[in-house]
């Protein structure tokens, strides 16, 4: 995942992963199409000699069509090398001797390839993957051979042309300094720009649902939930916010209150007459 900033945490990528994410991340958007295939290949078999230097590849055939730009089938491997001990160089992808109508690109460091003799028999691929390393291969017709093409095969050998191992893997860690947080003040009634709110009685609880895609959802683990539903959330704030007339619906606020409150590892002791959090 290329994440620098966690949260407002700075955790910085090496300069090597950064390298690998252009090059990568230049490839994937450019041959989109291609990922969306229904007859994506997991692991799909390479030459002896490849997979004995631990590299494997995924193929991703694309059928001919407008929509994906091409007006022939073509094929893309997606390569990585899983051994951090050595380079590898030598056959990868089995082709066959002789393919009219069919040209093959190294895509990961923008250059043609041919199809050469290979040990064992048969004609292969040859291609560099570096430890730890990436490569591609695009098989593809004459005709699809387009400008496009060519100008992004010569952007990624710019991008390519330096080894991934002479880039620095150091990540340099943020120095951070504890802040005291002082604690919340708590009120007896509600302060000047916010609503009271009540909750459900005996406990004063709230539901909180929400629906659709949610990135880390907040769950009451001491009781049963569904995906994506905050419920029974104890009252240790019964306010919505007025910011900027921007009004957070009571179940929002609550919910989002608690769980700073949970953050801070502390609860808000709620009288029988209720409380107030500002």
């Amino acid at each position: 995942m290329s994440w620098e900033n966690v949260w407002s945490i700075w955790n910085a990528i090496s300069l090597r992963d950064g390298a690998a994410i252009k090059a990568t991340a230049h490839l994937m958007r450019y041959f989109a199409p291609f990922f969306s295939s229904p007859d994506w290949e997991p692991h799909t078999v390479l030459h002896a000699d490849a997979s004995a230097a631990s590299v494997f590849a995924s193929r991703w055939p694309l059928a001919a069509a407008p929509a994906s730009g091409y007006a022939s089938n073509a094929t893309l491997w997606t390569i990585v090398g899983r051994s951090t001990a050595a380079n590898f160089t030598g056959p990868v992808v089995v082709v066959p001797c002789a393919a009219p109508g069919v040209q093959y690109f190294d895509v990961y460091r923008g250059a043609a390839v041919s199809p050469a003799a290979a040990t064992g028999g048969g004609c292969a691929l040859t291609l560099s993957i570096e430890a730890g390393g990436y490569g591609a291969v695009l098989a593809v017709a004459p005709g699809d051979v387009t400008p496009a093409l060519q100008t992004f095969l010569t952007a990624q050998a710019k991008l390519t042309v330096r080894a991934l191992a002479s880039y620095s893997t150091a990540n340099p860690i943020l120095q951070q300094n504890m802040t005291a947080v002082e604690p919340t003040k708590q009120f007896t009634a509600a302060p000047p720009g916010t609503v009271l709110v009540t909750g459900t009685p005996p406990n004063q609880s709230f539901a909180f649902v929400v629906n659709g895609t949610m990135y880390e959802p907040f769950f009451d683990w001491n009781g049963p939930q569904n995906e994506g539903e905050c419920r029974e959330m104890p009252a240790v704030a019964r306010l919505a916010f007025a910011c900027q007339g921007l009004v957070i619906p009571a179940s929002a606020a609550t919910c989002v209150v608690s769980w700073l409150h949970c953050r801070r590892g502390r609860a808000v002791p709620v009288g029988a007459s209720g409380g107030a959090v500002p």
